[in-house]
């Protein structure tokens, strides 16, 4: 779902046939698959990812080689997906217009990692994930909805993205980020909500003071 805007901007079908797509492949791709892969893990007794994706492969296939195939396939297009928008912002980050390198080392890093073992991090990986991006998004919806209706206006120009034109860091925002994400590891409750509520709340104050002594 994330990289749906960087591999659907140069789509050239219109906006109908594309929310078909779309509705689609979220109603298969994230629904029926998830519960057919829990199914399967309850039934073998195993959360081991190799083994029910073999057992899955033999069921629709009859074979367990052709499974892994097609689970392979399966995996390496996703993730050339998430290659190419990682390697988007990775170039708009470091402001390097050869994207071609940047691919290629990420590319490798990603490999690499995954000789390593990083699948077996994975739960604990998305769980932090799950505490630190939130507040992220929070900072981009107060400072594009919530602080211009404290009067706080900011005379960027998006359509010239720079470290010439834009603050290299808002120190406010990084700190109400900082502490949106010490709320939702401390906090009970969902810690996701707790940490967009106190991100947006405090991103707002700390604007407000550093306008003040400006």
């Amino acid at each position: 779902m994330a990289t749906v805007p960087d591999c659907g901007r140069f789509a050239k079908t219109d906006i109908i046939k594309i929310s078909i797509v779309w509705i689609a492949g979220l109603f298969f791709g994230h629904f029926l698959l998830p519960i057919a892969g829990i199914a399967a893990a309850l039934h073998l007794e195993t959360w081991d990812f190799g083994v029910v994706s073999d057992y899955i492969g033999v069921l629709a296939t009859g074979s367990g080689i052709i499974g892994a195939v097609l689970i392979t396939l399966a995996a390496w297009t996703t993730n050339q997906q998430n290659l190419y928008s990682a390697s988007n912002a990775t170039c708009n980050i470091i402001e390097v217009k050869k994207k071609s390198t940047v691919t290629i080392v990420l590319g490798a890093i990603g490999i690499a990692l995954g000789f390593c073992g990083v699948v077996d991090y994975f739960v604990p990986y998305m769980t932090w994930l799950g505490i630190v991006i939130p507040p992220m998004a929070a900072v981009m919806v107060a400072d594009y909805l919530v602080l211009p209706l404290f009067g706080v206006k900011h005379n960027y120009n998006y359509n010239d993205i720079s470290y010439e034109n834009l603050p290299l860091i808002k120190w406010p925002s990084v700190l109400a980020w900082g502490c949106g994400v010490a709320v939702a590891i401390f906090s009970p409750g969902i810690q996701a909500i707790n940490g967009m509520v106190a991100t947006v709340v405090l991103h707002v104050v700390f604007n407000l003071m550093a306008n003040k002594k400006n």
